[in-house]
């Protein structure tokens, strides 16, 4: 039998073999180069933080203002706020701030009007200030028989001075009838308010020793 022809061997088939020439070697891909111009850079000029810092500073005021709350209105404006809503305290103690310039300039006559506004709402006490007021001559004309009315007022809502005030006038007979029985009662009834309760006392025995009904110690 013939024996088979053995092929050649090749030549690559003889050189040794790298182990990583079999490796697949990684391909670097470069980017593409930017076609925008190149950003030149700008100096800041010094004032300009400083600038920013009062813009923030201000925007800061700004909302703080914004969410704080309302300031509380002053005494006079609470209390005309009050007095416009139909509270006669308020209407007088307004008109006492305007009579003394508590915190405006003094005015005798809205605070007359003030006082008016309250003693027509049945406040004695405001009677009994602008009784006072008129007397003076101060916030309006002086009228007699008003000034006596506003002072019976007053006294008919148990203010001690009112009463003590008319009684003076019955038992002088200064601007009604000389009366010291009516002056006994008016010292009576107003005897626990001003004036003082030993005034009151004196002027009572005084006009009950003139009238006959008590004796000198």
């Amino acid at each position: 039998m013939s024996k088979p022809e053995l092929e050649p061997e090749d030549a690559s088939d003889r050189a040794p073999r790298d182990p990583d020439a079999s490796a697949a070697k990684p391909v670097t891909r470069r980017a593409p180069p930017s076609r925008l111009p190149a950003k030149e850079s700008v100096a800041r000029p010094p004032w300009v933080p400083f600038a920013l810092g009062l813009l923030v500073g201000a925007l800061a005021g700004l909302s703080t203002w914004a969410l704080a709350p309302a300031a509380p209105k002053s005494l006079n404006q609470a209390l005309a706020a009050r007095c416009d809503k139909g509270d006669k305290l308020a209407c007088r103690q307004l008109g006492l701030s305007h009579q003394v310039g508590l915190e405006a300039a003094r005015d005798a006559k809205l605070a007359a009007e003030l006082f008016e506004r309250a003693c027509n709402a049945d406040d004695a006490p405001a009677c009994l200030h602008l009784a006072k007021l008129l007397e003076a001559g101060q916030g309006g004309k002086l009228d007699a028989a008003r000034v006596l009315g506003l002072y019976e007022r007053a006294c008919q809502g148990s203010e001690g001075e009112a009463c003590a005030t008319l009684g003076k006038r019955h038992e002088k007979g200064r601007g009604v009838p000389k009366d010291p029985a009516k002056a006994v009662e008016l010292f009576q009834k107003g005897q626990k308010t001003e004036p003082g309760i030993e005034e009151i006392q004196d002027v009572v025995e005084k006009v009950l020793i003139e009238t006959g009904h008590a004796k000198t110690a």
